[in-house]
């Protein structure tokens, strides 16, 4: 999954010089010899400016972090490179403690719901250390979301044990949305409530035999979670139209009935199939913003 260029900050490539499918065979002594200089040369320069580890010298390597997990999901790859993003398996933490501040959003839930705040949060904070950003709690707002320090945008999604948080700087991003589905269909009944005709038209033509139901579903959670952040009004999943592109990876979702000053009435995103998961995620840059809110 760590295809060049990583969206971590880090550089893992080989050196590839004339490769045999581009004719260089049977070449004379004194050419090998040469190409053979060459090649050193390069070698040399490439580890001045590369550590052997791969990380780029000179460029601040995020520290690595106990939560990542063995195997992945690639949902970094489906943002920016400056936004940090967290993910981990519930296998891979023992029991993880909430903060002070953050107690209050699960007094009362059951133990299975304390697991999945805690570790959502854990990743979060995780996430946030990659901005430079010391532990600090994550509280709920009123409505139940992510209330992130001064300054930060972001996202917390989980499902079965599979979790990730997303976060960027607000000078860069109006907001974030991600989310994590089981690559499996949606239970019967549920497409009906979360889709419209124009969308299960589609789904009934889709290319391919995969899960399109439960990505359009993750799509719509994807978006309505930057939505949200960027006009404090909830979001049916009635009032977004979702299309996807399969041949790219993306979507876009066009909200209907938004008040006349919200901008935000397109809002697009990326999806990914991987390790059994659907992933998804939108996010909303801060030249985005200015630029569909201005006058026309």
């Amino acid at each position: 999954m760590q295809s060049f260029p990583s969206l971590e900050g880090y550089f893992s490539f080989p050196i590839l010089l004339f490769p045999d499918p581009w004719g260089f065979k049977g070449l004379l002594a004194s050419h090998a010899l040469l190409l053979g200089v060459v090649t050193g040369l390069v070698a040399l320069v490439c580890n001045a400016r590369w550590g052997k580890d791969g990380s780029c010298r000179g460029v601040h390597k995020r520290p690595s972090s106990t939560l990542w997990p063995r195997e992945r999901g690639n949902l970094d790859t489906l943002l920016p490179p400056n936004v940090a993003v967290q993910t981990c398996r519930a296998s891979d933490l023992s029991r993880v403690q909430v903060m002070a501040e953050e107690e209050s959003a699960i007094a009362t839930a059951v133990e299975s719901r304390r697991r999945e705040f805690s570790i959502g949060r854990a990743c979060a904070r995780a996430a946030l250390s990659k901005l430079g950003f010391p532990p600090c709690a994550i509280p709920s707002g009123p409505h139940r979301e992510p209330v992130w320090p001064s300054g930060v945008v972001g996202s917390i999604t989980h499902t079965a044990e599979f979790y990730a948080a997303a976060v960027a700087q607000h000078e860069d991003y109006a907001a974030l949305g991600i989310d994590a589905e089981a690559d499996e269909k949606l239970p019967s009944g549920v497409l009906e409530l979360v889709s419209v005709d124009e969308e299960r038209y589609w789904l009934a033509n889709a290319p391919g035999d995969l899960n399109w139901d439960r990505l359009l579903f993750s799509a719509k959670e994807s978006i309505f979670k930057a939505w949200f952040p960027l006009t404090r009004e909830w979001l049916g999943f009635e009032d977004a139209v979702v299309t996807i592109v399969p041949n790219d990876g993306t979507f876009r979702a066009r909200v209907l009935h938004t008040p006349v000053d919200v901008h935000a009435r397109e809002l697009r995103g990326r999806f990914a199939f991987a390790n059994r998961l659907i992933l998804t995620a939108v996010f909303v840059t801060r030249s985005q913003k200015d630029a569909s809110s201005s006058p026309a």
